[in-house]
């Protein structure tokens, strides 16, 4: 175990949006003392699994945020799905209210489980420390400070635009149908679902989700799904469309069609959108999703998708890293001579909008410190770019998966180059991706109707 010295928060250090997030594995020895188990292996939502988040919720409040020397004055718990054994639960907690009279600080919280799926939503209020404490903790286990929940902003930016219509593409999932609901439930989007209404009132009902208020198109199959999403968009009835559980081929093969699909002229690529807690900014990573082994006249395609919707995000002048193996022009590698094209086609005005740098390896992309040591290899984009474009779609692949898994990344995801942005989900994506997926594409819709990149962003930090 290390030892490490941490330190409260004390109320006027609080600030309203900061976050903090614990996660913990629901174990036998944690619930059976206390809860009867379903033959199915669920947990109800009752008083004595209310105790058990109550404790982790307590645990974040005590040690975390606000930490040391927080008294508790009350909490409400709302419980929404049950939770599994061996399932992992996270905690988030987040500044919502400070009295400065009392010193009362009132929080929201958030249980999750691994598919992102509120166990337990609710509100805690507590009297906030005004000493600061130092103590010796050892061995936390897993607990993040994200002190600036990019996500969050990205939502409120959604929520501040007018709700856009979106074509929920077979949304024959909970995880889907569940996003859809919620990102109505915070006026970002308005569902109009595509599928074979049958199951979809089947899975609302297990999941108890109300879909009697929404638009719905019925069909036979997914292939007839996509095809009514493409000629909805097309006769401008959806602004966007979100793909459900039809393979992203499929969703595409309507989209890419030359005579009835949603093709722009453009290039359409994927670029995932991380909200990373170790890192200072966004950090955008394309192509991992459509652009199998891009050529260079099609990574000029996929770089200027990407550096477009950076500026629509409010980033002024967007920083971009072409990711190689090597730092240099090597022409046993193909990716560093495209870098260098790329690069000077950026230099001649081809690819508009942003700075390019390449090649570049990854941890001189994202790294200060690899960056003060990278010798001759200094750039505006060295060490803190806001893009990655990956050599192709295996490297890009694995990269998101692993800033995921390791890096504990939130990952969003958005195609575009098409006549309208379209929001896919992944293996890893949680609620708060699905949510943050629509509030781009919001943005995105609001750009292409004139509002302007600077009032939709404060900052892009």
């Amino acid at each position: 175990m290390i030892e490490r010295t941490l330190q409260n928060r004390i109320f006027d250090e609080l600030e309203i949006g900061e976050t903090a997030s614990y996660s913990r594995v629901l174990t036998t020895d944690d619930i059976s003392p206390l809860v009867k188990q379903d033959p199915d292996g669920d947990y109800k939502a009752d008083n004595s699994l209310g105790l058990w988040v109550g404790v982790q919720l307590s645990y974040v409040l005590s040690n975390v945020l606000p930490g040391p020397g927080t008294s508790y004055v009350g909490e409400s718990i709302r419980f929404r799905h049950p939770l599994r054994i061996g399932e992992a639960a996270t905690i988030t907690v987040r500044v919502e209210e400070k009295d400065p009279e009392n010193h009362h600080v009132r929080l929201s919280f958030l249980c999750e489980n691994e598919a992102g799926l509120a166990v337990a939503t609710g509100t805690a209020e507590v009297i906030a420390p005004r000493e600061r404490i130092t103590f010796e903790a050892e061995d936390i286990p897993e607990v993040l400070l994200w002190r600036h929940d990019r996500y969050q902003r990205l939502i409120h930016k959604g929520q501040d635009l007018p709700p856009i219509r979106v074509g929920i593409v077979h949304p024959c999932d909970v995880m889907t149908l569940t996003s859809a609901v919620e990102a109505a439930y915070e006026n970002i989007i308005i569902p109009v679902l595509i599928a074979p209404m049958g199951r979809i009132q089947d899975i609302a009902a297990t999941a108890e989700i109300d879909i009697t208020a929404y638009e719905q198109h019925d069909t036979a199959h997914s292939h007839e799904s996509a095809e009514m999403a493409v000629e909805l968009a097309r006769a401008g009835k959806v602004d966007a469309l979100m793909q459900g559980s039809l393979e992203i081929k499929e969703l595409l093969h309507e989209v890419m069609d030359r005579r009835s699909g949603l093709q722009t002229g453009h290039r359409i690529s994927h670029v995932a959108l991380m909200d990373i807690p170790s890192y200072p900014g966004w950090l955008m990573l394309t192509d991992s999703l459509i652009n199998i082994r891009p050529h260079l006249d099609e990574k000029q395609g996929i770089c200027q998708n990407a550096i477009d919707l950076a500026l629509a995000l409010g980033i002024e002048t967007p920083k971009l890293a072409i990711l190689s193996a090597s730092n240099t022009i090597t022409p046993e590698l193909d990716s560093t001579l495209e870098a260098a094209a790329l690069c000077k086609m950026a230099d001649r005005g081809q690819i508009k909008g942003g700075v390019l740098d390449g090649p570049l390896t990854f941890d001189m992309a994202i790294n200060p410190d690899a960056a003060k040591t990278g010798g001759r290899v200094q750039s505006a984009v060295v060490g803190q770019a806001n893009i990655l474009l990956a050599p192709d779609l295996e490297a890009g692949d694995m990269l998101v998966q692993q800033l995921s898994s390791f890096g504990k990344a939130d990952v969003a995801g958005i195609i575009v180059g098409a006549q309208v942005p379209i929001i896919v989900g992944c293996r890893y994506a949680m609620m708060r991706s699905y949510l943050a997926s629509c509030a781009v594409a919001s943005v995105l819709v609001a750009q292409r109707h004139g509002v302007a990149a600077a009032a939709l962003a404060e900052d892009a930090t």
